[in-house]
Parts: C-alpha cells; structure tokens; sequence
C-alpha cells in the first residue's frame, strides 16, 4: 500500500539529489563533448529521464506496481555517436567496427583522465582491459604512446601485442593455465 507521507519525502529527496546528479553528468559530457579528440573523433548524447514533482505523480501507480522509481537520474543513458562525413552521426554501438568501438572508448578513457586531473589535480590508474584485440599496429603503438603518461594495468591474452621494447620498461604477471 502506497503511504503517501513516506513517498512524498522519498520523493523530494530523489527531486533534490537527482536534480544535483543530472547537471554533474551534464557538465562532464559538455567537458567530454568539447575536449580535443585525436584518437577517435565522436560525442555524446546524453538522454536524461528527467525529474519532477510532476513526472512521480504520472508513474506513481506504474511504480508502485512495478516497485521501482521508474523517472530520475537512475534512468538516464548516453550514446556515443561517431562523427560521419557531412557532419552526420552514427551510434557506434549499430554503425562502429569492433577497432573503431575500442579507439571510443580509449578516447573516453583518456577524457576521464584528464577530467580527473583537471578537478583533483592528480592522475588515477589507467585500467585497459584486453585493449589490444581488435586493433591494428598502428592503433596499438598509440595505446603504448598514451599510457607512457601515467601509471597503467592493461590485461591481454595476446602477448604479442607488446613490442618487446616496451616489455623492457614494465612489470609483467603472467597467468599460465596448467
């Protein structure tokens, strides 16, 4: 049974924060939209499930049947769009290559780190997880070229991927399965 004392300050509280938690995200893809991108040029599309007053009181039975907050922060999504010719737009998920899905999200990976650093003036880990899989030589020595920045983990099942010149310089922990 809907109580409507509680819901309405659950309510207010998930106004209030939410309201917080969308310009926070609208201010990090305005940073990640402006930012110079010279490993894969695309931006995000951020679709927000905005929240009000109004917007709980229209689901207020949906919710409480499916006992849930169906409106708010918690709903929102974004899409990276990969910049076409004629100044057109793609989602990467639907029109990218697996490469060209990779080279995205090091792009972003590397935004975050200089969004990071901008606010806390400190650099975080860099983590790659199998990064190297779908690109070609080219696109894997701009990998190495970016993480000679800061600290970085990269996990690989493809060894070969690594020049041996870059071995050299790095801690390596190899997992063997017997």
């Amino acid at each position: 049974m809907r109580q409507k004392e509680q819901f309405e300050y659950w309510d207010n509280l998930l106004i209030d924060n939410g309201q917080i938690i969308t310009k926070k995200r609208e201010e990090f893809i305005k940073f990640i939209n402006n930012y110079k991108k010279d490993i894969f040029s695309f931006e995000i599309n951020y679709d927000k499930s905005i929240i009000s007053k109004e917007r709980l009181l229209q689901y207020k039975n949906e919710e409480v049947d499916a006992g849930v907050t169906l409106v708010g922060p918690h709903r929102d999504d974004f899409f990276v769009l990969m910049n076409g010719k004629g100044g057109q737009t793609h989602d990467i998920r639907f029109f990218g290559s697996r490469g060209q899905q990779r080279l995205a999200i090091l792009q972003l990976k590397a935004i975050e780190l200089a969004f990071i650093d901008e606010k806390i003036q400190s650099r975080p880990v860099f983590l790659l997880d199998d990064i190297f899989s779908e690109l070609d030589n080219d696109h894997i020595d701009l990998v190495f070229k970016i993480i000679s920045q800061q600290q970085t983990i990269i996990t690989t099942t493809h060894k070969e991927f690594v020049s041996r010149k870059f071995l050299k310089d790095v801690g390596v922990i190899e997992l063997i399965r017997e």
